[in-house]
């Protein structure tokens, strides 16, 4: 029934359908750019907050743990490395 009726004022108004046929096409462009806009914000935060250390980084590496005080012998046992003052380990 809507069908109909739209084809029928399409029919009788063609100024009118080609004004709301420009508006769809308008609200459908906005629309896919918007999207684009949110997948590339979001693939871009997720990115940014996957390659950062939320730990402890040292020398590049991102570690879990970090202890003041041990020994190389006690850190390597960890499986660690020692810089001046701390142990860094998983």
């Amino acid at each position: 029934m809507c069908v109909v009726s739209a084809r029928d004022k399409a029919v009788m108004d063609p100024q009118g359908a080609r004004s709301l046929g420009r508006a769809s096409y308008a609200v459908s462009t906005v629309g896919i750019v918007v999207s684009i806009i949110i997948i590339a914000v979001y693939f871009g935060v997720a990115y940014s907050s996957y390659s950062s250390c939320s730990y402890y980084s040292h020398d590049g590496s991102c570690y879990l743990n970090r202890s003041y005080g041990y020994s190389y012998s006690h850190c390597a046992a960890r499986g660690g490395v020692l810089d001046d003052n701390y142990c860094y380990y998983d």
